[in-house]
């Protein structure tokens, strides 16, 4: 393995991520541009997953769209934010702008296949003429434990009643927010 491929190597697991699987596929530097959208993923329904996406070029402007290429059946769910473009790299995974992160939230147990595209904005240094790659991942969503507010027998509708009956009620004799004795009673 070349010096310069185990460094980077060693850099992105020194951040909590593998972007090496193999001596085959680590993002060399030195090698055309690639992209990777990270290793398989194991979720839950209706469990938020940020999708992120990784490249052997740092700090490069790209563009990229995430698809779903394979669903189970009845599945309708879609990647929130799935398009945009990035500049800035963290040890070569690419950071999304504030709120814009591409994130998928699946509806229903099953595997998932989610590609990522991508291409540079401008030409690459060493390869001129290799400016788009494309990963992807698998997502394998078990069923989720139940535990929403949406699965209980109108709990959600009994603690509104409750907050807005507090938020209506007058202030009472005691204590106020600055801890001074208040001069109003409920009687």
């Amino acid at each position: 393995m070349p010096l310069h491929q185990f460094l980077h190597c060693r850099r992105a697991i020194a951040d909590h991520v593998s972007a090496c699987w193999g001596l085959d596929e680590c993002l060399d530097p030195g090698s055309a541009f690639r992209v990777s959208a990270g290793p398989d993923l194991v979720a839950k329904t209706d469990e938020k997953v940020p999708l992120q996406m990784w490249t052997n070029r740092e700090n490069r402007a790209i563009e990229y769209v995430w698809v779903v290429d394979k669903r189970p059946p009845n599945s309708k769910a879609e990647i929130k934010h799935y398009f945009g473009w990035t500049s800035i790299s963290y040890y070569f995974r690419f950071l999304y702008f504030r709120d814009l992160d591409p994130t998928f939230k699946p509806d229903q147990p099953g595997e998932y296949t989610i590609r990522v595209s991508t291409r540079l904005v401008f030409e690459d240094d060493l390869y001129p003429n290799k400016r788009t790659a494309e990963s992807s991942l698998t997502l394998t969503v078990q069923p989720g434990d139940g535990g929403g507010c949406s699965t209980g027998s109108g709990g959600g509708l009994g603690l509104l009643v409750v907050f807005i009956f507090l938020l209506r009620r007058p202030a009472c004799a005691g204590r106020g927010p600055s801890g001074r004795s208040r001069k109003n009673s409920c009687s």
